[in-house]
């Protein structure tokens, strides 16, 4: 299971109560990971600006996060826009279409120390999106495992924040079925499609997707699938195979 695969730092997510754990326990599983740096940003409630969470970004950057134009500029986050999985700094061209200020901000990212990373989306209900990102000084090679674990850590983090803030609540044990919705939902395809791929009426699509959404309680899908995967029902392996 993922959650053990990430070592011991990532199991101390269960008892990682005040915002101090949570942090020292976010920079130890990123360590693990290989990164020098990792910031948690979520969209302010008008939709329009960044705030920052928590990071360990060098300072010049990290106060940059609070600039509203951090929001437009960073292609990542552009990247990903209706998404569930990670999407790999070095892969944004292959999903946006890149402008002067992108690039611009690629180069000042860079000369902060923050070379290369990925950046994974979160959806957590009661919160608007955020945004989870691991970083290095060094040049870093994509890999599959690291997007899978970086899935889980994204999920993980703003659960336990959210559960900081409300408490917790499960909505129940998923089906073999609304795994295999999920897992198609996560990776950005509509109803219609997902019917196809599953040899599925659309309509049983979109009830099962309704009782989902219902279920946990969730503004988007979204949200469903990044609480799915913070529980261990929804295993990032199955999303990215």
């Amino acid at each position: 299971m993922l959650r053990s695969e990430m070592g011991r730092h990532i199991e101390s997510i269960e008892t990682a109560i005040t915002p101090n754990e949570l942090q020292e326990t976010i920079e130890q599983a990123a360590g693990e990971l290989g990164f020098d740096y990792w910031a948690l940003t979520q969209l302010s409630r008008d939709g329009l600006s960044m705030q920052l969470q928590l990071t360990n970004y060098p300072a010049a950057w990290a106060e940059r996060l609070r600039d509203r134009s951090y929001f437009l500029c960073d292609p990542a986050i552009k990247a990903c826009e209706g998404r569930a999985l990670p999407i790999w700094w070095s892969d944004v061209g292959d999903f946006v279409k890149m402008d002067v200020r992108h690039y611009s901000f690629v180069s000042a990212r860079s000369l902060t120390g923050l070379v290369s990373g990925l950046t994974a989306p979160w959806h957590v209900p009661g919160f608007p999106p955020g945004y989870f990102s691991l970083a290095s000084g060094q040049h870093f090679l994509p890999s599959r495992p690291i997007e899978e674990r970086a899935m889980y850590l994204a999920a993980w983090s703003m659960e336990q924040i959210r559960t900081i803030a409300h408490g917790d609540d499960e909505d129940g044990p998923t089906s073999a079925e609304e795994k295999l919705v999920l897992k198609y939902t996560a990776r950005g395809y509509g109803p219609a499609a997902i019917a196809v791929h599953l040899r599925m009426r659309t309509e049983e699509v979109r009830s099962i997707l309704t009782q989902l959404q219902r279920k946990g309680r969730a503004a988007s899908l979204l949200e469903v699938v990044a609480r799915k995967i913070h529980h261990g029902e929804l295993l990032t392996t199955e999303i990215l195979s």
